[in-house]
């Protein structure tokens, strides 16, 4: 098995209750790791699925996401997207604002494959928050570091 390291701010904490039912309701998929600020504004998801993908199939992946996202959300801002190397691993990521029910969340996903399978790891914070927290999720992502 893969080892996944990353920087997590050393305040973050295991999303937990009400938090965890409203960002994630009972029935939907959870990813296996969500931590978040002590406010529940600012959060980050991890998660190890069954689906196989090779270090060949990143930038298709990360098209055929980015095209999903885009009808889901044609409203949504893009921030960017691209496939680049990170200590070594091919990762893909995009980063969009897209409307939820009270406010803009900025998200921030990248991915790459650790033993063949999809690693997905999210990041979001409220729009106001970009400017403290875009710099911090980009150095979060730069962590990145998968010993197989």
């Amino acid at each position: 098995s893969g080892k996944v390291k990353m920087l997590i701010p050393v305040d973050f904490k295991p999303l937990h209750g009400a938090d965890l039912e409203e960002k994630y309701p009972p029935g939907k998929h959870r990813p296996q790791y969500m931590l978040s600020s002590e406010d529940a504004t600012v959060n980050i998801t991890i998660d190890y699925l069954p689906q196989p993908l090779t270090e060949a199939q990143i930038d298709t992946v990360k098209n055929y996401e980015v095209n999903l996202f885009k009808k889901t959300y044609p409203s949504a801002v893009w921030k960017g997207e691209g496939v680049t190397v990170i200590n070594g691993k091919k990762v893909g990521y995009f980063k969009l604002i897209t409307p939820s029910s009270y406010v803009n969340i900025y998200n921030y996903f990248f991915f790459t494959s650790v033993n063949g399978q999809l690693l997905i790891c999210a990041f979001n914070c409220y729009i106001s928050d970009i400017p403290e927290w875009a710099p911090i999720a980009e150095k979060i992502m730069q962590s990145l570091t998968i010993k197989e």
